[in-house]
């Protein structure tokens, strides 16, 4: 009987049977990978849009930052040219014989445009 089982296991796996379950088993590992492969593109293509996202969103933020820094170094500038008047003003003040109010305002006008307009 054993050698029955034995024939019979021979004949079953002999030759082409072999062959299309080692086949079998290369076609379902290869599109596993494949599959594997579709799902990593997939998922890189996501990755690579999250990150398009970003960079605009990182761009965005450069410009506003900048935007800013300039807005800063502008007041900056406006609070050195007040402190520069106010200076000049206690100055014109200070001096004998006092200057007259226009003379002042003329000053004033001259350092800082903006702050002695007449409305």
């Amino acid at each position: 009987m054993i050698e029955a089982v034995v024939t019979l296991l021979v004949g079953a796996f002999s030759g082409g049977t072999i062959a299309a379950i080692v086949n079998g088993i290369v076609t379902h590992r290869k599109g596993a990978r494949d599959s594997d492969a579709a799902e990593a593109q997939s998922t890189f293509a996501q990755m690579q849009q999250i990150l398009d996202e970003h960079r605009t969103d990182i761009q965005q933020l450069k410009a506003d930052r900048q935007a800013q820094e300039k807005r800063l170094d502008d007041l900056a500038e406006e609070n050195r040219q007040y402190r520069w008047a106010i200076v000049g003003i206690r100055d014109r003040l200070k001096q004998m014989p006092p200057l007259t109010p226009a003379d002042i305002l003329d000053y004033i006008r001259e350092h800082v445009p903006g702050l002695g307009k007449d409305h």
